[in-house]
């Protein structure tokens, strides 16, 4: 194809755009890493719309082969089989599954106001605090992706009717409740039979579980999550490094 799109190619547009960045980055014109070029300047080297190209983009990103960076442009990802993530990037199930160019859909099985109990250890509340208690399914084009359960103080919802389809944080952030850091522990688990069941998946499956307490920038604790992962979807990464003679180790 040449850089044009032809008009003897009768695919729709945003395919053809797909199929020509797609071509470029296997053959390393757009290496891993590496940033493509603007919208604008696609849809004129091109000869199509920005329309057509932010669609056409969007299908990578449904490859996982480019992940777009908010303000910062679309980046090449190569062919990952897994969606693979900086374990130390903080953001929502939301954030998460957009970013990479998931297409996105939420069911959420409950969400209730109920007095804290058990889960107050984990916030520093009362055991009579009212907290909400908001258990989700991320789905894409139908696959169960991601199984979340999500508690938090009730009276940082402002919102009389919040959407709970939504970016959790977003929520949070309407009451101007910011997050800034969180505490996350990560293990293999498999589901319970009872929640497996609810969201259609055999409990043989394996996932990836990551509990977090996440703080405002003034230390307070807000939110409690659970997070399943699909464990031969995702995996994570992070950079280690090795403590310098003398030096300290964390926390003591």
């Amino acid at each position: 194809m040449s850089d044009r799109i032809v008009d003897r190619d009768r695919r729709p547009l945003p395919v053809q755009v797909h199929s020509w960045l797609s071509e470029r980055i296997a053959r390393g014109d757009y290496p891993p890493g590496g940033r493509l070029p603007s919208e604008a300047e696609l849809a004129a080297l091109l000869g199509v719309s920005r329309v057509t190209v932010r669609e056409g983009i969007r299908m990578l990103q449904r490859d996982l082969l480019v992940e777009s960076l908010h303000g910062r442009g679309h980046y090449v990802l190569g062919p990952p089989r897994l969606v693979k993530k900086p374990i130390t990037e903080l953001e929502s199930v939301t954030e998460l599954m957009e970013g990479l160019g998931y297409p996105i859909e939420t069911e959420v099985l409950s969400v209730a106001t109920l007095p804290a109990g058990g889960y107050a250890e984990h916030l520093d509340l009362d055991t009579e605090a009212s907290v909400v208690r908001l258990e989700r399914l991320r789905t894409s084009e139908g696959v169960p992706m991601i199984y979340s359960l999500d508690v938090f103080p009730a009276e940082l919802v402002v919102d009389p009717e919040p959407d709970w389809a939504g970016s959790l944080l977003g929520i949070l952030e309407h009451g101007e409740v910011r997050i800034a850091f969180s505490h996350a522990t990560i293990r293999a688990v498999r589901l319970d039979p009872a929640v497996a069941r609810r969201i259609r998946l055999p409990p043989s499956l394996p996932w990836v579980l990551m509990q977090q307490i996440n703080y405002t920038p003034g230390n307070r604790k807000v939110l409690f999550s659970l997070d399943y992962h699909r464990g031969e979807k995702f995996e994570f990464e992070t950079l280690r490094r090795r403590r310098e003679p003398g030096e300290a180790r964390p926390g003591s």
